[in-house]
């Protein structure tokens, strides 16, 4: 019996042992196999972190390269439309008016534009987008909020020669342009002018028909009752013949003085057109229009030079 409890308890023991050992093995494994593993979550979380970091980082580098970007083309927007308000502001504020007399070569004569000359200028303003104005439409847009096309251009024409219509029409008709022709009223149907029925047939096409008084006189050098001749009994007889009001003049070969301009107005003109070189202004004076002269050499270069440079 003795024999048999001590073999029993030596049994136990051995396993007691055994058991003990292998746990702490056990153990030791574990944490030696855990390790890496804690090791690797510890250095992933640390990637992780840094990749976190490093995205947060290259985010807000990428939003402030982004807000860079979009500053810059803000800037870049905002230049634009800085320049296209100028743009714009200058089409409101300022366009050019050009003025011919006769389209006809002329020998030693500069009022003598010559056809061909006349047709490539034309030309040249069709093909760079500019639109015809009138003189009601010039008024309305600066002084009652009208509109204008795009690129305006006013074309006008003084005293009313004959060659405004034969040749001047079917040129300006070809590249959808019309005109505003001031006319002297008494030398209608005059040899190398003007006749009624021709001035009337251009009022059908679209053109613009105006004053330039009964004779064309240098109106500072006429007397009170003359000068007021020539400025209220044109435009009456205008008035009679093309049956709507005129409302507009151009001072006869520029020539002005502060008591003619003032007669002009008493006369109930609008506006009145000079030979002032320049582009018309909103702020001008609007009896003292300027325009651009067109004479017979002044060739295409110098042409486009007075149409796109206000300070030609």
């Amino acid at each position: 019996m003795k024999r048999n409890s001590l073999f029993f308890f030596l049994c136990i023991s051995l396993v007691l042992i055994a058991l003990s050992t292998s746990g702490c093995s056990s153990n030791s494994k574990s944490q030696a196999a855990q390790s890496p593993s804690e090791a690797s979550i510890k250095n992933e979380s640390n990637v992780e972190s840094t990749s976190v970091k490093q995205g947060i980082n290259n985010s807000q580098n990428a939003e402030d390269r982004s807000t860079v970007n979009q500053n810059s083309q803000v800037s870049t927007f905002s230049e634009t439309s800085s320049a296209s308000a100028t743009e714009a502001r200058q089409r409101v504020e300022t366009f050019p008016i050009i003025y011919y007399h006769s389209i006809k070569t002329i020998p030693n004569n500069e009022l003598g534009m010559p056809p061909e000359a006349f047709e490539e200028q034309i030309s040249y303003l069709a093909k760079h987008g500019y639109h015809s104005v009138s003189s009601i439409q010039l008024y309305n847009y600066y002084y009652k909020n009208g509109s204008l096309p795009s690129r305006p251009i006013m074309i006008t024409f003084d005293d009313g020669y004959m060659d405004n219509y034969t040749t001047a029409l079917p040129i300006l008709k070809k590249y959808g342009f019309t005109a505003t022709v001031f006319l002297i009223v008494k030398k209608v149907g005059d040899p190398n002018c003007l006749t009624w029925k021709e001035v009337k047939e251009l009022d059908q096409e679209g053109w613009d028909i105006q004053s330039h008084t009964l004779t064309h006189p240098d109106l500072t050098k006429i007397s009170p009752n003359l000068l007021k001749e020539e400025l209220v009994d044109s435009k009456a007889i205008l008035e009679k013949e093309l049956g709507k009001p005129i409302q507009f003049f151009a001072y006869p070969s520029g020539r002005h003085n502060d008591n003619v301009v003032q007669d002009v107005k008493n006369a109930g003109y609008l506006m009145a057109f000079s030979t002032l070189k320049g582009w018309t202004e909103k702020d001008m004076n609007p009896f003292l229009v300027h325009r651009i002269y067109c004479y017979a050499s002044m060739g295409l270069t110098e042409f486009s030079r007075r149409v796109t440079n206000p300070q030609y």
